[in-house]
């Protein structure tokens, strides 16, 4: 499935977000394991409704090998943007945050690392792969997630998007939560192999996947909505994007580069809105492992594993399997003097 000799998504690199070079590994075709709707392969076919040509595919490669891959995380009043957003590869249509009672809407969207669900789905991710959410609900579990970030002072933020109906609030990793754990016990084996060949360090790993198969099983028959998810979010200030249009992703681009996001908004330029890429920026899951776990360098790498699995197992349950993984690390390039 992955090729050899790849660089390990936990050897980021840490530099200044300016002149950089980067270095982009194709780590596999595609995963080989999934049962979702999103798929690369499905849409070649020129009866499919968003149908995808081959000249465009081969734009979005050679766009994800290039410098352009990345981009500086934006920032505001004078410093970096410490909270993150959702992998989604979708266009945003409204950002807003809810201000008191009302809710405020802000004019731009800036660069934020990105993770499956925002910080908050990555903080019970990590609570489940250690066993911590043993006899709470889905609902409540999320809430100790949630409280957990907002006792390490670490902002978080998150997406919905403008067809949600119901129970759902638009984003997969949290309204799927329950099949995105379940299938972390589905597709167990795939898993461990895939992470055992982006991370040289797997210790501790069946024992994460053990308490995620346990808790699967706890919540099997419990009621969810991500909208209750979506609304504790909402009501705790954070910045949350209203996503619009279809799934269109083609890839997931993994980067390596601390102060830095994969460019989303440049694969969708150069394919003139027909391809997109989940992104997932390895720094920010380092640093939500490294803050809820100060000083325990064990607990931070079984957080850190722990958002691994919920991360391939939220693609499992979004994507066919059929969409190529590409690594993107980087280096600072010198100053010429003049």
């Amino acid at each position: 499935m992955f090729e050899k000799e790849l660089p390990m998504i936990n050897d980021f690199e840490r530099t200044e977000p300016m002149a950089l070079q980067v270095e982009v590994v194709k780590l596999a075709d595609k995963l080989n394991f999934g049962e979702g709707t999103i798929s690369v392969e499905d849409r070649i076919d020129d009866e499919h409704q968003h149908t995808i040509d081959p000249a465009t595919l081969q734009n979005v490669e050679d766009a994800i090998h290039s410098d352009k891959i990345l981009v500086a995380i934006g920032e505001e009043d004078g410093s970096l943007i410490d909270d993150d957003g959702c992998s989604d590869g979708r266009v945003w249509g409204k950002v807003f945050k809810k201000v008191g009672d009302n809710v405020e809407h802000l004019k731009r969207s800036l660069n934020r690392y990105k993770v499956f669900g925002g910080g908050a789905t990555m903080a019970i991710a990590a609570d489940i792969g250690a066993g911590e959410t043993k006899g709470l609900t889905l609902k409540n579990a999320f809430r100790k997630g949630i409280e957990s970030l907002k006792s390490v002072g670490l902002p978080f933020g998150a997406h919905t998007d403008s067809h949600a109906r119901d129970e759902n609030c638009g984003c997969g990793a949290i309204d799927k939560a329950p099949a995105n754990i379940q299938n972390t016990v589905t597709y167990r084996s795939e898993i461990e192999t895939a992470i055992g060949l982006l991370t040289p360090d797997t210790e501790g790993l069946d024992e994460v996947l053990d308490n995620y198969a346990a808790y699967a099983g706890e919540i099997a028959d419990q009621s969810y909505a991500g909208r209750e998810v979506m609304d504790t979010i909402i009501d705790n200030g954070k910045i949350v994007k209203e996503l619009d249009g279809p799934h269109l992703e083609v890839a997931i681009v993994i980067s390596t580069v601390e102060g830095f996001t994969v460019n989303q908004d440049h694969i969708r330029d150069i394919s003139d809105g027909k391809a997109q890429v989940f992104a997932v920026d390895v720094p920010r899951l380092t640093q939500i492992a490294e803050k809820l776990h100060k000083n325990d360098p064990a607990r931070q790498r079984q957080a850190f594993l722990s958002m691994l699995v919920y991360t391939l197992g939220t693609s499992a349950t979004l994507t066919k399997g059929d969409l190529p993984v590409y690594i993107v690390s980087g280096k600072p390039v010198e100053a010429i003097a003049v």
